[in-house]
């Protein structure tokens, strides 16, 4: 999927912070420099190399920049997907009916990069705090927020309990909001691609006399069947509701307009319910945008400004 220069999709979240001790306050999102804060924490973690996830396949996310907008209430954090095995991209140009084809060339300690914005208002609401995040490929909202969750976990502050001085730190959820279903998806040129089932260790596997020991067991089916036409619904769900007393997890893959895609899990216990995913708003923003910055991008902001103000 290619990246577009003048228009962003942003994911819609509510994000929930606590203490981890019932007797300890949240951590506050900003603070004085070297006081106890969200902010500080993540700053710290960003100057110690300690904000990172490596993918399977040789990838990095690495949050790099945190910045607290005090006027507008909100904090941004800027993330980076590094891909030292990515292929160099190449540009096609087209003249009198001719196609020639230029190809791009990395340096030897170079590496091709994205960039994403997550905002979040630091204003509570309905006792969360609305967060919108910037849709690029290979920036998963479970890989950058689980950075952020990882960062606080990992961060200790201290409390009082009576007269005792005590550590805690902060419970990070993000949750996305619910809002397009499948079967809107599937109105505008979206199609269902793939079945997945998945549970931990599978009853009856061969004893591997300890030298191994069982993981994760997958099946996955490819959708054969036309979900727009009459009954396929219902099948679809005797199905999924078929699977609760042997398979943990069951999801789906989809395909949505501009070729976006999306993994939803399917919650068994709402008996295979409309299949709801997470709330994505189109925006177009003036000026052109690179795939990549080093710097919190002004429009960006200014866009999950507005939708958050509107949540």
């Amino acid at each position: 999927m290619f990246i577009e220069k003048d228009r962003r999709y942003f994911r819609r979240y509510v994000i929930r912070i606590k203490a981890r001790t019932v007797h300890a306050a949240p951590l506050p999102f900003a603070a004085k420099e070297g006081d106890w804060s969200i902010l500080n924490a993540l700053r710290k973690a960003v100057r110690n190399g300690k904000a990172s996830a490596p993918q399977r396949n040789g990838d990095t996310i690495d949050l790099i920049k945190v910045e607290h907008d005090a006027t507008r209430e909100l904090l941004v954090l800027l993330f980076h997907r590094v891909s030292p095995n990515a292929a160099d991209p190449a540009y096609r140009r087209r003249q009198a009916n001719k196609l020639s084809l230029r190809q791009t060339k990395k340096e030897i300690d170079e590496e091709q990069a994205v960039s994403c914005h997550l905002v979040i208002s630091t204003k509570l609401k309905d006792g969360t705090y609305p967060a919108t995040l910037e849709e690029i490929p290979g920036l998963s909202a479970s890989a950058v927020l689980g950075i952020v969750k990882s960062v606080l976990h990992d961060y200790k502050y201290p409390y009082k309990k009576g007269k005792e001085s005590l550590e805690t730190n902060t419970v990070f959820k993000a949750e996305g909001v619910k809002a397009s279903s499948l079967t809107d998806a599937l109105k505008k040129k979206g199609s269902l691609d793939y079945l997945t089932l998945t549970r931990t260790l599978p009853p009856d596997v061969p004893d591997a006399g300890g030298i191994a020991e069982p993981q994760t067991q997958r099946i996955r089916y490819k959708i054969v069947g036309d979900p727009a036409q009459a009954g396929w619904q219902k099948k679809f769900k005797s199905f999924i509701e078929g699977t609760k007393a042997t398979w943990d997890h069951v999801s789906v893959d989809i395909t949505l307009e501009d070729d976006r895609h999306r993994t939803v899990r399917i919650d068994a216990e709402k008996e295979a319910a409309e299949i709801l995913f997470v709330r994505s708003d189109l925006v177009f923003i003036k000026g052109d945008l690179n795939p990549c910055t080093m710097k919190v991008v002004p429009a960006i902001v200014d866009a999950a400004a507005k939708l958050l103000k509107s949540s």
